[in-house]
């Protein structure tokens, strides 16, 4: 999944004000303290938010997964092969399968009206809530989830928050100890 710099806030924007709307505090900027540089810095990531990050798979281990399913469904594909009484159990099911899609059209319509209504409420407050990487051009690979917001950790960049009500929109970067304007026009 790719998501842009823009859309990334956006999510952590709606994310805050589920937050705040359902009462919880996000005041994270009530213990800052200058660093090295003279600059006020927002304290890091608890390690429970640390945590997270470390005990979910890494793009590379995610990708390791990819590769092995690649290969088990190559495995599969070549030890496939069809006889005729095969083919006249695949188009047996086959039968069965139109059967099932037709109903599961109606089913689907629902779905999709119900999708759209939680996509209206969704858009008024309580944001994404999007758990795992995502991929961004401008960000590269960067953890997000509702339970480490307003931090995220970046693959490339490291722990990474972001100011929520900025205009335009700032990062803070740990590793580099500096806030960064994102989306500059």
């Amino acid at each position: 999944m790719t998501v842009s710099v823009s859309n990334f806030m956006k999510i952590i924007d709606k994310i805050v004000i589920a937050l705040l709307s359902l009462g919880l505090s996000v005041s994270i900027y009530a213990d800052k303290k200058e660093d090295d540089n003279g600059t006020n810095a927002p304290p890091p990531p608890p390690p429970n938010v640390k945590g997270e990050v470390e005990n979910n798979p890494s793009p590379e281990d995610l990708q390791e997964q990819i590769d092995d399913l690649k290969d088990e469904n190559e495995d599969l594909k070549k030890a496939l092969d069809l006889t005729a009484e095969d083919y006249s159990n695949v188009k047996k099911d086959l039968t069965a399968a139109v059967v099932e899609i037709k109903s599961l059209k109606a089913v689907r319509r629902d779905l999709i009206e119900e999708l759209d209504e939680m996509g209206e409420i969704l858009d008024k407050g309580p944001g994404s809530l999007f758990k795992g990487w995502v991929y961004s051009p401008e960000l590269n690979w960067v953890y997000v989830s509702p339970s480490i917001v307003p931090y995220s950790f970046s693959q490339t960049d490291g722990w990474m928050l972001y100011e929520y009500g900025t205009d335009p929109r700032r990062v803070y970067y740990y590793n580099t100890k500096e806030w960064k304007i994102l989306n500059e026009k």
